[in-house]
């Protein structure tokens, strides 16, 4: 799976856990860091834990939304066979609210990479604080089993280890605040990832108002267009 893709999907799980139970009882003060990288952090205080100089660019925000009559659904407003119905491609819709993204790809010829292990690294930021990031780890990391590497990451960040949803090659923890995944990719090389619940919701919700705005802007300035065109 290419990572982009990856990227996307796990931001979309994570807006359904929006109505979830939260299992592990961690807030964002207990969130980890991977890397020296933590949740809530500004692009400048991640250039200096990394050794990298972030400069993070514009990206729009994907939400699926539909309008049924007067009424605008939004896909994380609704669970089941309509969420199924509501997250299809033709619902998607890129919206600016003044998102921003880094993506750091390690060369093949960087004989010393400033973050050794690390083949991407994907930085999210929302209002300048980092609410998403993900890892993916070089081959040199080979684990047989996602359970010995929960087994011992959950010591070393000091997280639940009973509270992880394991399925095959994909582990999630819900938290209070934050939401963290891990992936076994490729040759058993782990991909993590982490994103604030609170931020996802937040930025979502600010997506879908502006968009609705804009539909409703539109759909006066048609209805004036029409009028002009019977005179």
């Amino acid at each position: 799976m290419k990572l982009h893709n990856l990227i996307i999907l796990i931001l979309v799980s994570s807006c359904s856990v929006f109505g979830q139970s939260r299992t592990c009882p961690l807030t964002m003060k207990d969130s980890p860091g991977l890397r020296g990288i933590k949740l809530g952090m500004s692009p400048e205080e991640v250039s200096k834990v990394t050794g990298l100089t972030i400069e993070p660019v514009p990206s729009k925000t994907r939400i699926y939304i539909k309008k049924e009559g007067d009424k605008y659904i939004d896909a994380n407003s609704v669970s089941g066979s309509k969420y199924d119905e509501i997250s299809k491609e033709k619902n998607k819709r890129e919206i600016d609210i003044g998102e921003e993204h880094f993506f750091y790809f390690r060369k093949t010829t960087d004989k010393n990479p400033p973050l050794p292990e690390v083949e991407n690294l994907s930085l999210h930021f929302y209002k300048n604080s980092l609410y998403f990031f993900s890892i993916d780890y070089t081959t040199n990391y080979n684990w047989k089993d996602i359970d010995g590497f929960l087994y011992v990451i959950s010591d070393k960040l000091k997280l639940p280890r009973d509270a992880w949803d394991v399925n095959r090659k994909l582990a999630s923890l819900v938290c209070v605040d934050f939401y963290m995944t891990v992936v076994l990719v490729d040759n058993w090389r782990p991909y993590e990832s982490l994103v604030s619940v609170d931020t996802l919701k937040e930025k979502n919700a600010e997506a879908v108002r502006r968009f609705i705005e804009q539909d409703k802007q539109k759909g006066v300035s048609d209805s004036e267009k029409k009028k002009t065109s019977k005179r």
